[in-house]
Protein backbone atom coordinates (compact mmCIF):
# COMPACT_ATOMS: atom_id res chain seq x y z
CA UNK A 1 0.00 0.00 0.00
CA UNK A 2 1.64 3.35 -1.18
CA UNK A 3 1.92 5.55 2.48
CA UNK A 4 0.87 9.27 1.07
CA UNK A 5 3.81 10.85 3.02
CA UNK A 6 6.46 8.74 1.55
CA UNK A 7 9.32 10.71 0.07
CA UNK A 8 9.26 10.40 -4.39
CA UNK A 9 12.49 8.70 -5.09
CA UNK A 10 15.57 11.19 -6.28
CA UNK A 11 15.72 9.00 -9.45
CA UNK A 12 12.33 10.24 -10.28
CA UNK A 13 13.34 13.55 -10.23
CA UNK A 14 16.29 12.91 -12.05
CA UNK A 15 13.84 11.57 -14.75
CA UNK A 16 12.07 14.62 -14.68
CA UNK A 17 14.21 17.35 -15.06
CA UNK A 18 16.38 15.20 -17.80
CA UNK A 19 12.51 14.95 -19.46
CA UNK A 20 11.92 18.53 -19.13
CA UNK A 21 15.19 19.68 -20.11
CA UNK A 22 15.03 17.59 -23.41
CA UNK A 23 11.58 18.99 -24.33
CA UNK A 24 12.25 22.49 -23.66
CA UNK A 25 15.80 21.91 -25.71
CA UNK A 26 13.54 20.22 -29.00
CA UNK A 27 11.13 23.24 -28.68
CA UNK A 28 13.65 26.12 -28.51
CA UNK A 29 15.34 24.42 -31.68
CA UNK A 30 12.34 24.13 -33.38
CA UNK A 31 11.37 27.80 -33.01
CA UNK A 32 14.97 28.58 -34.12
CA UNK A 33 15.09 26.38 -37.07
CA UNK A 34 11.43 27.88 -37.85
CA UNK A 35 12.96 31.38 -38.36
CA UNK A 36 12.62 32.90 -41.39
CA UNK A 37 16.86 33.74 -42.25
CA UNK A 38 15.75 37.45 -42.98
CA UNK A 39 13.58 37.84 -39.65
CA UNK A 40 16.13 40.77 -38.22
CA UNK A 41 16.11 42.25 -41.95
CA UNK A 42 12.35 43.12 -41.94
CA UNK A 43 11.08 46.05 -41.05
CA UNK A 44 8.20 46.29 -38.67
CA UNK A 45 4.83 47.58 -39.54
CA UNK A 46 4.74 48.98 -36.24
CA UNK A 47 0.99 47.30 -36.14
CA UNK A 48 -0.37 46.67 -32.59
CA UNK A 49 -2.35 43.79 -31.71
CA UNK A 50 -5.73 43.93 -29.86
CA UNK A 51 -5.42 43.94 -26.09
CA UNK A 52 -6.28 40.16 -25.53
CA UNK A 53 -3.59 38.96 -28.05
CA UNK A 54 -0.99 41.18 -26.08
CA UNK A 55 -2.54 40.13 -22.45
CA UNK A 56 -2.01 36.58 -23.89
CA UNK A 57 1.79 36.91 -24.76
CA UNK A 58 2.48 39.34 -22.21
CA UNK A 59 1.01 36.54 -19.58
CA UNK A 60 2.88 33.29 -21.50
CA UNK A 61 6.15 35.34 -21.74
CA UNK A 62 5.80 35.48 -17.72
CA UNK A 63 4.82 32.20 -17.37
CA UNK A 64 7.94 30.92 -19.78
CA UNK A 65 10.38 33.45 -18.05
CA UNK A 66 9.06 32.35 -14.42
CA UNK A 67 9.59 28.61 -15.34
CA UNK A 68 13.24 29.67 -16.17
CA UNK A 69 14.22 31.25 -13.28
CA UNK A 70 12.83 28.26 -11.48
CA UNK A 71 15.14 26.06 -14.07
CA UNK A 72 18.14 28.32 -13.56
CA UNK A 73 18.45 27.58 -9.56
CA UNK A 74 20.55 25.02 -8.18
CA UNK A 75 20.29 21.65 -8.70
CA UNK A 76 17.36 22.45 -10.91
CA UNK A 77 17.98 20.99 -14.62
CA UNK A 78 16.83 22.79 -17.69
CA UNK A 79 17.51 25.16 -20.00
CA UNK A 80 16.62 28.20 -17.67
CA UNK A 81 18.53 31.17 -19.35
CA UNK A 82 16.82 30.26 -22.92
CA UNK A 83 12.94 30.44 -21.23
CA UNK A 84 14.20 33.94 -19.66
CA UNK A 85 15.04 35.20 -22.81
CA UNK A 86 12.10 33.86 -24.76
CA UNK A 87 9.84 35.01 -22.18
CA UNK A 88 11.02 38.47 -22.18
CA UNK A 89 10.74 38.31 -25.90
CA UNK A 90 7.12 37.53 -25.48
CA UNK A 91 6.21 39.68 -22.67
CA UNK A 92 7.97 42.71 -25.32
CA UNK A 93 10.85 43.65 -22.87
CA UNK A 94 13.13 42.58 -25.67
CA UNK A 95 12.51 43.77 -29.22
CA UNK A 96 13.75 43.29 -32.68
CA UNK A 97 16.00 46.23 -32.09
CA UNK A 98 17.58 45.16 -28.83
CA UNK A 99 17.96 41.15 -30.26
CA UNK A 100 19.83 42.48 -33.25
CA UNK A 101 22.33 44.24 -31.03
CA UNK A 102 23.09 41.91 -28.50
CA UNK A 103 24.03 39.28 -31.69
CA UNK A 104 26.17 41.96 -33.02
CA UNK A 105 27.87 42.33 -29.79
CA UNK A 106 28.03 38.69 -29.06
CA UNK A 107 28.96 37.21 -32.82
CA UNK A 108 29.92 33.81 -31.36
CA UNK A 109 26.38 33.74 -30.16
CA UNK A 110 24.89 34.13 -33.60
CA UNK A 111 27.91 32.21 -35.14
CA UNK A 112 26.69 28.94 -32.73
CA UNK A 113 23.13 29.50 -33.95
CA UNK A 114 23.94 29.94 -37.63
CA UNK A 115 25.90 26.79 -36.92
CA UNK A 116 22.96 24.46 -35.55
CA UNK A 117 20.64 25.90 -38.26
CA UNK A 118 23.55 24.46 -41.02
CA UNK A 119 23.16 21.23 -39.25
CA UNK A 120 19.48 20.95 -40.40
CA UNK A 121 20.13 22.44 -44.38
CA UNK A 122 18.57 26.43 -42.29
CA UNK A 123 19.98 29.13 -44.10
CA UNK A 124 21.98 31.24 -41.72
CA UNK A 125 20.42 34.32 -39.61
CA UNK A 126 21.24 37.34 -41.34
CA UNK A 127 21.72 40.64 -39.74
CA UNK A 128 21.48 44.39 -40.76
CA UNK A 129 24.30 46.29 -41.76
CA UNK A 130 25.96 48.30 -38.56
CA UNK A 131 26.02 51.91 -38.87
Amino acid sequence: MNNPTQTIHPGHWIMVGTMTSVSLLILFMGILLYLPADLFLRISDHSRPGRLARAIRFFGGLLLAGTGVILSLPGVPGPGFLLILLGLFLMGFLNREKMVALLKKHPILLDSLNRLRGRFGRPPLKLPPSN
